[in-house]
Order: C-alpha cells, then structure tokens, then sequence
C-alpha cells in the first residue's frame, strides 16, 4: 500500500493486555496507563482494592501525510480492562470534550457510554444519557459534554476515537466524582444509580446507538476511518446540532431516580 492510498481499516491490533500499531503507517506517541489509585475519587468505593491497572490509552498519528492529516484528523484509543472495581464496573475518567465533536466506534467488546453536559450541575430536571455500546457501534460525542467509558462485559473494551487535530481534551469533574450516574454490578448484572453529588440530577435516558447514529449519515456497516470526510464535517460543523434534542429523539426511555 502506497501512502496516499486511503486507509480503510485502521491497522490496529488489541492484545489481552495492550494495544499495538502497524508501525508502517502508524505511531503511538503517547500512552497512558491509569491505576485504581488514580482512579479514587470516581469510584464509589477502592479503598480496600488491589492496586491494578484499569485501563490505557494510546494517541496515535499517522507517520505519513495520509488521509488522517489530510482531514486535520487525529486518534486516542482506549482499551478498559473487564474488572469490577469496588462495586462498580470497571470506568475511565470523566472526560471533558472540548470545542468540537468527536466520532468513537467500538473495535471490541461490551460496554456503556455515559453522557451529560458540561452545566448538567447546575440546570432543573437534568438528565444523563447512556448509550449501550458493543463492537461496531459508532457514536458521536457532542462538543462541550462529558463522557465516561463503562466496561460491562466479559472482555477487554477497545474503542478508537477520532477528534480533530487541535482539539483540547481535559479531565473533568473531580469535585463530584465524575459522572452523574454509577454503573455498579448487582449480581452480575448493571445497575444506575445515580451520584449524590449531582443534587438536580431526576433521570436518566437509555439511547439507541443506531438510532442517534442516523443523525449524522455514518454508515454503520463501515468502519470511521474509511468515512473521514463525513467524520471531519461533523467535527467542525458540530455547534449547529441540538445535541439534547437528537440525543432525546434516540432515546429507549426514561428512568426517574
């Protein structure tokens, strides 16, 4: 493959434990590993927990001139370990994601995305969003909301995220414990319940990835990359969307606290 070639799978392989880059194309240029204790004040309860690593992430670039720099594309993967920590299922951070939209599909495994805004403290009547995610699923991440990863299954969670290349990424909410909600394991099963620290938090909402994913035209039987075009539009294009509306119209129902 020569490298003007557009890439149409990304050339990336999970391990049990890591994750590896054709480095043909590819580079690795930062990773991230986070233990459980960096991890105490989103959790519900690690205080008696082995000290472990919960998950990594990896910001990946193109080494080449290619169809990612082309677009002003850039790459974070993630890979959450299956584990449950304290009583909750194993989570990433809770990520501010600034600016723009960013695009993130699902390479392997089970797991959840939870979704509130950035002034989700302060409105009446807020709600979190929770999208059910497995391998394939594709979803959009609104500019300015939070998000936090969720692993529920029996298998390392994989997901690849495409944002754009000057896009500020923070970590956020370490005053309340992350996200709104808690996905805690209740007889192998997952439950909400929600985080006390959020007091106008009254519901949240269940959305269908398919149905929001309609929205913005992605073909789900195609992977990001070879969309990259349609990905960079929505990532700059993204403050004409009323993301609570398209979230809500996607939604499989409302659960009250």
């Amino acid at each position: 493959m020569s490298n003007n070639q557009p890439v149409l799978t990304l050339p990336i392989t999970i391990t049990p434990d890591s994750l590896q880059v054709d480095e043909q194309f590819l580079e690795i240029t930062r990773t991230n590993s986070f233990l459980t204790k960096h991890l105490r004040r989103y959790y519900l309860s690690v205080s008696a927990v082995y000290q472990k690593v919960v998950y990594r992430t990896y910001w990946i670039e193109e080494k080449f001139d290619g169809p990612l720099t082309k677009n002003d594309m850039k790459l974070k993967a993630t890979i959450l370990f299956p584990d449950v920590v304290g009583i909750e299922f194993a989570k990433t951070k809770t990520i501010y994601s600034k600016c723009h939209a960013r695009l993130l599909e699902v390479l392997q495994g089970k797991g959840m995305l939870l979704l509130q805004q950035d002034t989700l403290s302060k409105l009446d009547d807020a709600t979190s969003y929770v999208i059910e995610l497995t391998t394939g699923n594709k979803t959009v991440i609104p500019p300015n909301w939070h998000y936090t990863l969720v692993n529920t299954g029996k298998e390392t969670l994989a997901t690849i995220e495409m944002y754009r290349e000057a896009q500020e990424l923070n970590s956020c909410n370490d005053r309340r414990k992350g996200s709104g909600v808690y996905v805690i394991e209740r007889n192998g099963i997952p439950e909400i319940v929600k985080n006390s620290q959020y007091k106008n938090l009254v519901k949240y909402a269940t959305v269908n990835p398919e149905s929001y994913g309609t929205n913005f035209n992605l073909d789900a039987t195609q992977p990001l990359v070879s969309q990259l075009q349609l990905v960079a539009s929505h990532c700059t294009d993204c403050n004409n969307h009323n993301w609570t509306a398209l979230l809500d119209s996607a939604n499989s129902g409302y659960f009250p606290f």
